[in-house]
C-alpha cells in the first residue's frame, strides 16, 4: 500500500517531467527564460529529496529563497529589500527545518528554533502584504524603485505574497504540534504545496518574458 509520501514524491515528478516537455518545447521555439529553468530546478530539487538527505533540504531551501529573491526584484523592489527579504527567509527557514538540516540540537528545546522560525515567517507574510498593499495604494514603488507600479510589477507583487504566504503557512504548521508524529503528514502536504506554488509562480511568468527568437 502506498503511503501519502509517496503520492507526495508521485506529484511533484509528474509535475517536474510537465515541465521539462514544456522547456524543451520553448527551447525549440527559442522562448526559454530564467523564471522556466528556475520552475524545473526546484521540481528536480524535491523529486531528488529523497536520496540527497541533508543536502537536499539545504538545496531545497536556497532554491525558494532565490525565487522569492527574483520575484521581489522583478516586482521592484531594489537590492536592500531584496537582501533582507531573502536573508530573512533563508535563516527562518532554516530553524524552522533545522532537524532534517543539522539534526537535534541538545541544547534546546526541539520546538523552539522551529517555533521561532515560524514566528518569523508569519510576521514577514503580515509586513510584506502591508508594504504591497501600502505601495499599491499610495502609488509608490515597492522597495522605492519606481514611482507606479505598471501591470507586470502589480502582478509580480501578488506571486511575491502568494510564495511568502504559502512558505509562513508550511512553518507554522510545523510548529503547530511538532513533537506529534500524528502531524507529519500535514506538514509534509504543507511542503509539498510550497514546492508545486513555487514552480506554479516561476512558470507562470516564464511565458512571455522573453521575444520571440530570443533566449
Amino acid at each position: 500500500m502506498a503511503k501519502l509520501a509517496d503520492l507526495e514524491l508521485a506529484m511533484v515528478r509528474v509535475t517536474a517531467g510537465f515541465v521539462l516537455f514544456f522547456l524543451c518545447v520553448k527551447y525549440f521555439m527559442r522562448r526559454l527564460n530564467g523564471f522556466d529553468v528556475l520552475a524545473f530546478v526546484v521540481l528536480g530539487i524535491a523529486s531528488a529529496k529523497p536520496y540527497t538527505g541533508q543536502t537536499g533540504f539545504i538545496l531545497d531551501t536556497v532554491a525558494f529563497v532565490v525565487v522569492v529573491a527574483v520575484v521581489a526584484m522583478t516586482a521592484g523592489a531594489n537590492r536592500r529589500g531584496t537582501l533582507f527579504l531573502s536573508g530573512l527567509l533563508l535563516f527562518s527557514d532554516a530553524m524552522v527545518r533545522h532537524r532534517q538540516i543539522v539534526g537535534q540540537i541538545e541544547d534546546m528545546s526541539p520546538c523552539t528554533p522551529t517555533q521561532i522560525g515560524a514566528a518569523t515567517q508569519a510576521v514577514l507574510f503580515l509586513t510584506v502584504g502591508y508594504a504591497l498593499a501600502g505601495d499599491d495604494d499610495a502609488g509608490s514603488g515597492f522597495g522605492g524603485r519606481s514611482s507606479r507600479p505598471d501591470e507586470k510589477e502589480s502582478e509580480m507583487r501578488a506571486w511575491l505574497a502568494l510564495l511568502v504566504g504559502a512558505s509562513a503557512v508550511g512553518s507554522v504548521l510545523a510548529a503547530y504540534g511538532c513533537e506529534d508524529s500524528n502531524r507529519d503528514g500535514t506538514r509534509s502536504l504543507a511542503n509539498t504545496a510550497r514546492v508545486l506554488t513555487t514552480a506554479i509562480v516561476c512558470f507562470a511568468n516564464g511565458e512571455d518574458e522573453t521575444e520571440p527568437n530570443e533566449l
